[in-house]
């Protein structure tokens, strides 16, 4: 719904048989509206500068979980504290997938740092073996205790 649709709605609910004229308001009179509705409810607009403190906010969000729902619901809890006017969905998507896209990259770039060669190739051939996944997947099915000597059993007894 468009804020002219909203407009007619309220008119039509409440006041259904007083008549209107269908008049488009004005840029000015829309803008101005809407400076006293936020200075009213002490809300600010996001600005630039505020943008860059979400996708801040959201790089350090996306090293505590990688979930995209997580990071956009702790975005609009931060624009609420904040008493920010969220942004448009298309520019916290953005937000949110570059934060994952940074974090992504940061922890392939950590980990082809801190592994050992050997190690990298040993995972790399872990990951072409679809019956390991497969396996892993089964076992963590199956698990109702992380006791050593249990998982050793299964894993035996499966072929792991």
């Amino acid at each position: 719904m468009s804020g002219y649709d909203d407009v007619w709605f309220i008119i039509n609910r409440f006041s259904p048989t007083t008549l209107f004229p269908k008049k488009q308001i004005s840029k000015h009179y829309y803008y101005n509206n809407q400076k006293k509705i936020l200075a009213q409810y002490k809300f600010k607009q996001t600005t630039q500068a505020k943008q860059i403190e979400l996708r801040q906010f959201a790089k350090n969000l996306a090293k505590r979980h990688v979930s995209p729902r997580f990071i956009f619901d702790e975005l609009i809890s931060f624009c609420q504290q904040n008493s920010l006017i969220k942004p448009a969905y298309s520019v916290m998507q953005s937000i949110v997938s570059n934060a994952l896209k940074i974090e992504r990259a940061r922890v392939l770039n950590r980990l082809s740092i801190c592994l050992h060669k050997n190690i990298r190739v040993e995972l790399d051939q872990l990951l072409e073996n679809e019956d390991f996944f497969i396996n892993s997947l089964y076992l963590k099915k199956i698990q109702k205790t992380l006791a050593q000597r249990k998982c050793v059993k299964r894993w035996k007894n499966n072929n792991v």
